[in-house]
Parts: C-alpha cells; structure tokens; sequence
C-alpha cells in the first residue's frame, strides 16, 4: 500500500516577540512529527488578531484584547484520535419588554485566569509552557435600570391674588439723648422750730396725752380753750377776717377777742356757724380751691408704683414723691396724702391696749403703721423738705367710740394744716386712711379723699382743734356750737347730704312720741340730680329697726328738701342714721351720712306704724299722703304721691290697686305730683308706678280699716 507523501505545510507568518527570561521549548524527544516552534505558532496567533496602530505601539503582554480561539495544536502522527465533546448551544436570552430598551446584548465575560488555564491544558503535553495570550480588554457592562414612570402630575392650586404691598412706613426719628439727671441735692437740715409756749393751765387740769382717736372727758378741752383764749386775749393778737382788705398769716394771727356765743334764741345752729367766716392770708385772690371735679389719678398711681427701696429713709421718700411734680403744691400734697393712706395702718390693737408705741416718723415709716400722731408727724416730714408748708394741729375728734348727742367733744386727735394760694386748709390723713368698724374692732382700709385739703368751715363738724387759731374761722365757734353740730360723716359732703333747718343739732327731742328732721339734697351741678335717700330708727329701749317716711317737702336750684318722719315706739332714746346712694349709682343701699339722737319724752301711746314702703334704682318717690300703715276706712282719703329723679323725657303712671287688683289712674295735679281722692272699703291697698314698659312697682302698701 502506497504510502501518501508528506507534504509540509507551510508556516504561517509570524512576527517577532521576544520574551525575556523564558525559553522556547522544542518539541518533544522521541517524536517524529514536524512541528512548529511556539514560537511560530504564537506569532501566528497574534498575528491574526486585528490590531491597530496604537496596540503595536504597546507591549502586547500588557495590552487587554478581545480573546481569540487558537488553531488546534499539531499532533503527532501515531496519536490516535479523539472524539470531540459534543457542544451544547446555549439557550438564547430573549429580551423581556423590561429590558429591550435598557439592557444591551450580553457578551460571554472570561478573565485572565481562564484564558491561560485553558491554553495551558491544550500544550500539557508540550515540554515548554506556552506563552499566555495577552489580557482582553474589559467590556463595560450596561447596568440594567429600572424605569420609573412618574405619577401623573397633580393639578395646581390656584395661586391666591396678591396682597397689594405694605407701604413703607417712614423711619422712626432718632430720639434724642436722655439728659443725664442731676445728681441728688443732698437735702439741708431741718431747722429746729422755736418750742410752743407751755399754756397756763386751771387747777384740776389733766395732763395731755398722746394724741389718738378715744373718748376723752369734754372739760379738760374746755380748760384748755378758756386757758389759750386768755393767753391770746393777753398778747394782743387779734382776728383777721375773710376778705381781700383785711388779712393776714394765719401763724401770726389768731381768733378775735370774743369767741362766737352760742346759739341765739330762735336761731339754729347751722345759722350760728355761719357766723363764722374762714380764715385767708394777704396772698389770697379770693377765689376759694375746688376738688370737686380735680383729677388726682396720676398722683395715686405715683405713689402706689414707689418701690421698696425708695422707702429707706424720709428724705429719700420725700424726694421720690414730690420729684415727681416739681412747683405743683396741690399735687405733690396729694401724692404724700395718697402714699400714706395706702401704706401706713392705723395701730388699732395698741391704741385699744393704752400701748401707743413710737410715734415719730422714721419710726412710722419703718414700721409702717402708728395713731394719728404718728400719721401727722409723717406727713409733714414728708412735705418739709419741699418747704410745702405743713404744720401740725392737735385737738379731739368725734372718732371711734363717740356716741352722737353726747357732751363729750371725742377723742385726742392730730392732723395737719396747710396754706395755698392765701387759703387755710387742712389735711387728716389718718381718717384719710379708712374707717374703723366698730362692730368687728377693724380697720376699713382705703382711701377717703374727703379728708385731703378740707375747709375749715367743714372740718369743724367733727374736729375741735386745742388752739383757737388752729380752726381758721374768725370768730372761732364757741365749744357749745361744736357740741351742737349734727354728727356727719365724709359722704354727707360726697353724696350732698346735708343737715338743715330748727332740727340740725346732734340731739332732737320729742314729748309726743312723734319727730321730725330735715334734710337737704343738693343737686349735682352737671345733670340736677339728687341722692337716693335711705333712713333707719335704731330704738334702744325696743331693740326694734323702723323704717321712716321721707317727705318731699319743696324743691329750689339747690336741691330738694326732705323730712323725715316717724313715730317712737315708746319712751327712751334711739338713734337716727341717714344713708344715701348717688343717683345712677347700683344697689339699694348706701354709706351712713348723717346721725341724730332721738330723745322721746313720751310714753309711746301716740306711736303708729309707718307705711310700708320700697326703693327703686331708676327713680326717687315720696308718699306725701298717707304716711301711716293703717287709715281709717268708709271716709275719703286723699293719695297724694310725688315723682322724682326721672331720666328726661319719661312720664311716671300712678294708680292705686285695691284688694280685688283693680287699678284706679291717679291725676297729676302738678309737676309729677300726682293725687287721688276715694273712700276706701276695708281692705289693703298699693300705690305703684310706671315709668317705663317694664310693668308696674310697688311704691308702698297699706290698709283701710
């Protein structure tokens, strides 16, 4: 068998690469194979792959290139061959809609290690290691992403309208700088006032005593008075009158020759206090200073926001609150009056234990509380070092524990005097303070306004000053007028509530169990109105709480005249105590203005009960006729009612109702008089009024028998 003859096959075209430090291996002994040289063979693989001008440029080793399968390796002729591995296709990927958009086409990924793990098993058998074929680049793998789609947008709000813009506001001024204050005057020393000189005194006198609110015996005043007007009477003082020609200082001069005597025959003793005129200095204008209508508001709250630390020392104290007011004498009084009221308590415990303490300023401030001499002698500490001339008074006072109609002239008081502008007034700023409730032994704290800058002619109701001058009236009233005065208290002068006529005394005296007072209600001078009149008979001997009728009795620009009736239920004494409320005010009830003592030196066998009667807010009324709980029925009886206080405009309706509340329309025979005469079946009757659409009020009630 003819043998087919070799024929060579021809080398491929290699191209030189050297590798250092590794030899090429030859091919293996004992074979009869022609072979290449791997190194041939390599050049042979490299050059088939596709290279550009930068990759020759570079070291093929280092380089990253596509792989590329390498020819079959020669084998010997005696090897026998081999079956080949089938090869299994792989399963196409197909593109899921997910990713036909995203993911590009995979591409078959081997690394380094398997290419030259799988050369090295093609040349096992080879005596030299074949070459490693170079790096293949890396293909950047696309990163499969997921698509979000957005949610559909939303529709938008409206936009709201614009606002038109702010106007520029223009730039603030620059406040000029705050003057630095001048230092603090250091304040001089108080000059030491020359010693009052001691009076005379009668045998028997008692020595004076710490001047505070008790009962004290009225003779020892009455020494006292007879003893300075002596005194007076020898120095040659004499009295300056109340007009512009013939005054003087109120320091140098002093009551005339002969005090007023006492109350005249026929006369009464609000006429004999008008004997009296007040006392002026040569400075005075002759116009008179008026509080009614002052404004102290910003004074109150001065002296109410003083802090504690200003509270040191009375210089201190006194510069806070006057500083404050500079050249206004009115005000910086006020704001001491204001100060001390709201800030030192009267010392009522020790005042009722005899046990007074100290009295002087620094102490009274320090402690914050003291009886009235402690009050005086602080408030004029506090004025001195404005020289706002502030002097101190001494005397007795109706205060806690007087009992009207007494011969007693009160208790040892102090307060303070004061001249502005020529006139004499007069400052008590312990009354100033508040009340003392006699029925729990308390102080009623608060301030009474009444009690700052008061005339003389007023304060002389319930104040008896041991010196003649010290009343500032000329003549000076006589012990037995001030015995005599009505007791009235602050709102007799606030609600215009004031003693008038035969019966304006302390003490009214009856033999027939029955009585009457007067009163005059002063109209206020910006709208005419009058107070709401209130009236109680506190009877000791009964115990008993009567009601009295107040009668209308006439009316003038000045006010309305009242009277009051009542019957007493039986021989002995009692008390009259008259209150008001202001007109428009609220309530039913009201402050005690006046106190009179009822003296019935009958057996009480006259005594009727008074008729019933009520109170409005909107109104005043008085029941002119009748005033008794019963009248006698089967006779004609006249009703007669008259209305007052009525807001202009508005017209009363008065009728009276029977038992059976038929009512029958009383006539108005005069202004807001209205009148009805009837004979009445036994029964009990009401008078009521309307004066607006809110239905009918009872005015009083009674009974026909």
């Amino acid at each position: 068998m003819a043998t087919k003859p070799h024929r060579p096959t021809p080398a491929p075209p290699t191209r030189k690469a050297s590798i250092p430090g590794r030899p090429v291996p030859g091919p293996p002994p004992g074979s009869t194979a022609t072979t290449e040289s791997p190194v041939s063979r390599l050049g042979s693989i490299m050059s088939s792959m596709s290279l550009t001008p930068h990759d020759e440029a570079e070291d093929t080793l280092n380089s990253p290139k596509r792989p590329v399968p390498l020819p079959p390796r020669p084998r010997p002729l005696n090897e026998p061959t081999k079956n080949p591995a089938p090869i299994v296709p792989t399963r196409p990927e197909y593109p899921t809609p997910s990713t036909q958009h995203n993911t590009p086409p995979s591409i078959p990924s081997r690394s380094g290690s398997q290419l030259l793990q799988k050369i090295q098993n093609q040349h096992a058998d080879e005596k030299s290691a074949p070459l490693p074929p170079s790096k293949p680049p890396r293909i950047s793998v696309a990163v499969a992403t997921k698509v979000q789609t957005p949610p559909p947008a939303m529709k938008a709000d409206p936009m709201p309208p614009s606002l038109p813009r702010r106007p520029t506001l223009p730039a603030r001024p620059t406040p000029p700088p705050r003057p630095t204050p001048p230092p603090r005057p250091s304040l001089p020393q108080r000059p030491e006032l020359p010693q009052r000189p001691t009076l005379p005194k009668r045998p028997q006198q008692a020595t004076g005593q710490e001047h505070h609110s008790t009962s004290k015996s009225s003779s020892i005043v009455h020494s006292s008075f007879s003893a300075a007007r002596s005194s007076l009477n020898n120095q040659g003082h004499q009295a300056s009158r109340y007009s512009s020609s013939a005054t003087t200082s109120y320091k140098s001069s002093s009551s005339s020759s002969s005090c007023s005597s006492s109350v005249r025959t026929g006369e009464d003793v609000i006429a004999a206090l008008g004997r009296s005129t007040p006392v002026v200095m040569a400075e005075f204008n002759g116009e008179r200073l008026d509080l009614s209508t002052a404004d102290f508001s910003a004074q109150d709250d001065h002296s109410k926001a003083c802090p504690k630390s200003e509270e040191e020392s009375v210089a201190r104290l006194s510069y806070y609150l006057t500083s404050a007011f500079p050249g206004d004498q009115v005000a910086q009084l006020r704001v001491i009056f204001s100060w001390i009221g709201n800030n030192i308590t009267y010392n009522l415990t020790g005042f009722l234990s005899g046990q007074l303490g100290d009295n002087s300023a620094e102490a009274v401030l320090r402690t914050k509380t003291g009886v009235c001499a402690g009050f005086a002698n602080l408030f004029e500490a506090l004025a001195a070092p404005q020289q706002l001339g502030v002097y101190q008074v001494t005397g007795m006072a109706r205060g806690y524990g007087y009992e009207p109609g007494s011969e007693s002239l009160g208790g040892a008081h102090a307060w303070n005097a004061v001249t502005i502008n020529g006139e004499c007034l007069l400052i008590d700023s312990t009354w100033g303070s508040g009340p003392i409730c006699p029925k729990v032994r308390a102080i009623t704290k608060g301030l009474v306004p009444h009690y700052f800058l008061v005339r003389p002619e007023h304060l002389i109701y319930s104040h008896w000053p041991s010196r003649p001058q010290d009343q500032f009236l000329d003549p000076p009233v006589h012990v037995d007028v001030f015995r005599a005065l009505p007791y009235r208290t602050s709102f007799s002068w606030s609600l215009g509530i004031e003693p008038e006529g035969a019966t304006a005394t302390h003490t009214v005296r009856t033999d027939n169990d029955y009585f009457e007072v007067e009163v005059l209600l002063r109209k206020r001078s910006w709208d005419g109105a009058v107070p709401l009149l209130f009236a109680t008979l506190e009877w000791t001997a009964t115990g008993q709480a009567i009601t009295p009728v107040c009668h209308w009795t006439r009316e003038d620009d000045q006010g309305i005249m009242m009277t009051v009736k009542c019957f007493c239920p039986s021989a002995g004494s009692g008390n009259l105590k008259i209150a008001g409320r202001a007109a428009g005010g609220e309530g039913l009830e009201g402050p005690m203005a006046l106190v009179y003592r009822i003296v019935n030196e009958g057996t009480g066998e006259n005594a009727q009960s008074m008729m019933q009667t009520y109170h409005f807010q909107d109104y005043s009324y008085s029941i002119l006729e009748p005033i008794t709980a019963q009248v006698q029925s089967g006779v004609m009886q006249t009703i007669r009612v008259k209305v007052f206080n009525v807001s202009p405009g508005i017209q009363p309706n008065v009728m009276l109702i029977d038992d059976s509340m038929r009512p029958k329309p009383m006539a108005q025979v005069e202004h807001n008089i209205f009148e009805v005469q009837k004979v009445l079946r036994p029964g009990q009757y009401k008078i009521a009024c309307n004066v607006s659409t809110g239905g009918m009020g009872a005015l009083g009630i009674f009974d026909a028998v």
